[in-house]
């Protein structure tokens, strides 16, 4: 399941373990671009986003479908997520942020990282486009 950042999806997929809950790319980005504008370090985030984009982009340019299109998918945009939480987890370790209103709120909170191997698991598998999600994962 797909979502925004809505908190009653994070309750209805909590206890439905068939459920892979994986946040919305295009929502996450608009939060670091309205970071972006009180700390540059936002644009490292807005970088690795534009780098999933961009890999979706030549998805569809070389036409992948099924096992091909998940294939290149792992390979190129997996490292890409990767390097995104793990950019996260630094900036939450950044004293200029500790007991202030995170900047990107929630994104790069202990939660999303949490769900973050889920997030993971969902550009594994996924051979819908995980920037966009317009159809379902399958």
């Amino acid at each position: 399941m797909l979502s925004d950042g809505y908190a009653a999806y994070d309750r209805y997929a909590r206890n439905k373990p068939q459920i892979t809950q994986a946040q919305c790319w295009a929502h996450t980005r608009r939060y670091f671009e309205r970071a972006h504008k009180s700390d540059p370090a936002a644009q490292e985030a807005l970088t690795l986003i534009g780098g999933l984009y961009r890999v979706e982009q030549q998805i569809r340019e070389k036409d992948l479908e099924g096992q091909k299109k998940l294939d290149y998918r792992s390979r190129h945009a997996l490292p890409i997520a990767d390097a995104f939480f793990a950019w996260c987890h630094q900036q939450r370790q950044r004293i200029d942020l500790v007991n202030t209103d995170p900047w990107p709120r929630p994104w790069c909170m202990p939660t999303t990282t949490r769900n973050s191997s889920r997030s993971i698991s969902v550009i594994r598998r996924c051979r819908s486009t995980p920037t966009t999600w317009s159809e379902p994962c399958g």
